[in-house]
């Protein structure tokens, strides 16, 4: 197939005066976006459009009315629904694409919307409120941006046990990143990922969290060493089906297409607590937990990429999230 890949790179000079240096974290490399390409080309297909989509001119998206396929991988970098963007386009031009929708990402990247159509689904998710503590709630309590992704905003000082501190973290939050604050109860315990790729549920990951008992976007700096992983996750089965059966329910919900990656809290005792919904988790190769979970499941890398491309090209291959079961 003739493909056209649509990512996002790192510009720290078009950072704007007074952007949080997380800015262009969830952003791609050259040699990401070049491990794309090599292992799309193993599988003997050619990427004959590549838009940056950081800095391309709209009139570059022309060229990719001569694919058969568009990768929709951007995360952009501007705006309030800027992982919706690329998607937007390619649905006005007409063109096929692989990832989910416009309102999918928009949704998945809006922590508050996509929490409120979570728990209209019966999907548990821990109580939240915008810049100001749940009702009800008891401290200890944590604040991250509501509108970010890849840990953006979340530091040792997210974990708040008091007014004072939560006044502060979300004092911090607002003013780095120009948006509301969200704050939720904190959910202690295991940090288990599943994932989603075509219509397979992939084997549960769980991430070692350090000793404060969730990790910074610091900590994705050095990723395996700071937050190393088991993969398949060392859980019971009953726990293993109903991690399946609330990440089908909420990519469900969502409208998620394809592929994401979901994390969850889980105490030991109740429900597993949905945290995030990521239906552009990074495929990355050496440095993603799909790719891991992919492996786990006798995927390689190569094969990883096979399956996304053969859910996003065939019209009768299973959507990303089957109606669950029970």
């Amino acid at each position: 197939m003739r493909l056209g890949l649509l990512h996002t790179l790192r510009h720290p000079e078009l950072s704007p005066a007074g952007a949080p240096a997380d800015l262009w974290d969830d952003a791609d490399t050259p040699d990401t976006v070049a491990g794309f390409v090599a292992a799309l080309g193993e599988l003997g297909h050619a990427v004959t459009v590549s838009i940056d989509t950081a800095c391309a001119p709209l009139a570059a998206y022309e060229a990719l009315r001569g694919v058969d396929l568009a990768l929709s991988l951007a995360v952009g970098w501007r705006g309030r629904d800027r992982e919706a963007q690329a998607p937007a386009l390619l649905e006005a031009l007409g063109i096929p694409y692989l990832g989910s929708p416009p309102l999918t990402l928009a949704l998945c990247l809006d922590k508050a919307a996509s929490k409120y159509l979570l728990m209209a689904a019966s999907v548990p998710t821990p109580a939240f409120a915008l810049g100001r503590a749940p009702c009800g709630a008891r401290f200890p309590l944590f604040v991250k941006p509501s509108r970010e992704g890849s840990s953006k905003g979340v530091a040792p000082s997210s974990h708040v046990g008091d007014p004072a501190e939560l006044a502060a973290a979300v004092a911090r939050v607002e003013a780095a990143y120009a948006q509301p604050a969200l704050v939720e109860a904190y959910i202690p315990g295991r940090e288990l990922c599943t994932a989603i790729l075509g219509g397979r549920f992939l084997p549960v990951l769980e991430v070692a969290m350090p000793a404060r008992g969730f990790g910074t976007a610091a900590d994705k700096e050095d990723l395996w060493r700071s937050l190393p992983v088991t993969c398949p996750a060392v859980i019971p089965p009953q726990l293993a089906r109903r991690l399946e059966v609330l990440t089908r329910r909420a990519c469900a919900v969502l409208g998620v297409r394809h592929m994401a990656r979901l994390d969850f809290r889980w105490d030991g005792a109740g429900e597993p607590q949905l945290i995030d919904v990521n239906p552009l988790p990074t495929l990355r190769r050496g440095g993603s937990y799909v790719e891991v979970m992919a492996a786990a499941a006798g995927l390689d890398y190569r094969a990883l990429w096979a399956a996304l491309l053969d859910a996003a090209a065939s019209p009768t291959a299973p959507a990303a999230a089957s109606p669950p079961r029970s």
